[in-house]
């Protein structure tokens, strides 16, 4: 990076607890590696898991910073499966827009150049396009599964096969790779939609 210029920000707002966590923290390590002043935001519960590992970090030289988001002491009228000050440990379908004000709050103080965001805070885009600041989606699933969903929502390939054993061929992709209808989630094999639910096609 250019000493000249001015260090790039980049704010990382993890999904709480759970697989969508450490890939993150990863993914601002590796952008404190290349020079980029990183920050992830982080609950309570996960800022004190990842607290002395951050640290260490820091003392190895890399820019990088650990910010707790508050929650509000006493959360009302909230939904089923919202997120609490006192239980942390989130499913994906877990609503977290308890933090939507602290988020945002910080984003106004520091305006940081770009936010990534997890997939699963399904309300974070509306909330950072609110404050003006250039947003990143972060998607837990890899390339590949993220490549056979598109291929079996294309063609509904499990569809034209006679019992759930039998395997039948993925489409479109480089080499060939075969399923069978057991072996998918069953909102595909039903195509049942859950609005606003986030899921994994592969794990």
């Amino acid at each position: 990076m250019d000493s000249d210029a001015a260090k790039l920000s980049i704010f990382f707002f993890p999904f709480v607890g759970g697989g969508h966590l450490i890939p993150m923290i990863d993914l601002a390590r590796l952008f404190s590696t290349h020079g980029v002043k990183s920050t992830i935001l982080a609950i309570p519960n996960d800022a004190a898991v990842f607290h002395n590992s951050i640290n260490r970090d820091r003392t190895l030289g890399l820019d990088i910073h650990l910010h707790t988001l508050q929650l509000p002491s006493a959360l009302p009228d909230q939904p089923p499966h919202a997120v609490t000050a006192a239980d942390m440990s989130a499913s994906p379908f877990t609503d977290t827009s308890v933090l939507q004000q602290p988020l945002v709050d910080i984003l106004r103080r520091c305006r940081p150049d770009c936010v990534v965001t997890d997939t699963f805070h399904r309300w974070a885009a509306d909330a950072v396009d609110g404050v003006g600041i250039p947003r990143v989606i972060f998607n837990g699933n890899c390339c590949f599964a993220r490549c056979c969903e598109d291929s079996v929502k294309r063609d509904w390939p499990h569809e034209k096969v006679g019992s759930d054993s039998e395997p039948f061929a993925l489409e479109g992709l480089p080499d060939r790779i075969e399923l069978t209808r057991s072996q998918l989630p069953v909102f595909v094999r039903t195509r049942t939609e859950f609005p606003g639910q986030a899921r994994t096609f592969l794990r």
